[in-house]
């Protein structure tokens, strides 16, 4: 079971979304939205363990473990 996901998609060139989003195992959920969202500022809430499972489940059946990061 992961401690934490986190995604954030960063500043570039055009109206494209700025924010980030942490969920922990626990389930609670922090989002942050800065540029070109439906919300701005900092929000809170929680997914039940049913979908923190789910979550879990779809990482693991990725194989996001065996990725190997190569900077160009």
């Amino acid at each position: 079971m992961f401690e934490f996901i986190k995604l954030q998609r960063t500043m570039c060139y055009g109206p494209y979304p700025v924010y980030n989003v942490t969920i922990d195992k626990g389930g609670n959920v922090k989002y942050y939205g800065e540029m070109f969202v439906y919300k701005s500022g900092e929000h809170h809430w929680r997914i039940t363990e049913k979908k923190v499972k789910q979550l879990n489940d779809v990482i693991e059946d990725f194989g996001f473990r065996s990725f190997v990061y190569i900077s160009s």
